[in-house]
């Protein structure tokens, strides 16, 4: 194998379809989903479908980030095949991810300074955009240095928002209060999440039939074209159906902006904490 100047990898949770990850040379380093029947490696043995099933059938499942150990591992590894790395994690106010990277480097010695340690500042597909742009700006020449530089500035331009049918999940997870999960159930209102600062925020609620409502949000999410990039969307989703998943792309090709429309699964992860029908579309700005 030869050996790369610059190798980039992320979290799984970045929802990146396999064909992605080969086509930028992403590598992924894997969480793990902790259920009544043991603990399983996310995507690999246990998958988004596998995970919605099991607490839909009353089960439990908790996702666990790649500890110390796990990360020392994984990063030499991948050292063997490049001479720096770049790792991407999910962001360090959602996910242990960034805080166990940080305490291997502090174990690894000399190798820790062929590694440069990103924060996305987001999750899912919003954590693959960036890891596609550290890709490419590697396969540019750019320095490891400068590329790090380049995605402090362009995590900035993420838009990452997911609808979703209710608060359950939610509520399981501490992402909402009793209070709104009562509100959501007594009126059928349906979630909308954000991440702003590293954080996932309520940013309203859509109320109705819940196709129409995901309809509205992904309307909405792409009405002002102007501040956005053209080069590529994300429908990251959870559960959704086929109809589902074909309502959002209808509405994305019909907008006629978007140069590449991505649908990709979320990950086992993801999924335990935001539940079925959960539908996210995930861009950058200008």
């Amino acid at each position: 194998m030869n050996r790369r100047k610059i190798a980039v990898t992320t979290d799984c949770t970045s929802d990146l379809s396999d064909s992605l990850l080969d086509k930028y040379g992403i590598g992924i380093i894997y969480f793990s989903v902790v259920t009544d029947s043991g603990c399983f490696r996310d995507c690999d043995e246990i998958t988004s479908m596998n995970v919605l099933e099991l607490i839909e059938a009353g089960g439990s499942a908790r996702s666990l980030a790649p500890d110390t150990n796990e990360c020392i591992r994984f990063f030499t590894e991948k050292l063997k095949n490049c001479e720096e790395l770049i790792h991407i994690t999910m962001s360090s106010e959602i996910s242990y991810s960034y805080r166990n990277c940080t305490e291997a480097l502090k174990i690894m010695g000399d190798d820790a300074k062929r590694i440069k340690l990103l924060d996305s500042g987001t999750l899912s597909t919003g954590t693959g955009h960036i890891a596609i742009r550290a890709s490419k700006l590697a396969s540019e020449g750019k320095t490891s240095d400068e590329i790090i530089e380049d995605l402090k500035a362009y995590r900035s331009r993420v838009s990452t928002s997911f609808l979703v049918r209710n608060a359950d999940y939610l509520f399981a997870n501490g992402k909402v209060s009793e209070h709104i999960k009562k509100i959501c159930d007594l009126f059928g209102i349906h979630p909308l999440l954000e991440i702003k600062n590293g954080k996932i925020h309520l940013k309203r609620f859509w109320s109705g039939n819940y196709e129409n409502a995901e309809i509205k949000y992904i309307t909405s999410s792409v009405s002002k074209i102007e501040n956005i990039d053209p080069e590529r969307v994300f429908i990251t989703h959870a559960g959704c159906t086929v109809r589902e998943i074909n309502a959002a792309k209808k509405i994305l090709e019909k907008n006629g902006k978007f140069k590449n429309i991505y649908v990709t699964e979320a990950s086992a992860t993801v999924s335990s904490n935001c539940g079925p029908n959960t539908i996210g579309i995930i861009f950058i700005r200008k």
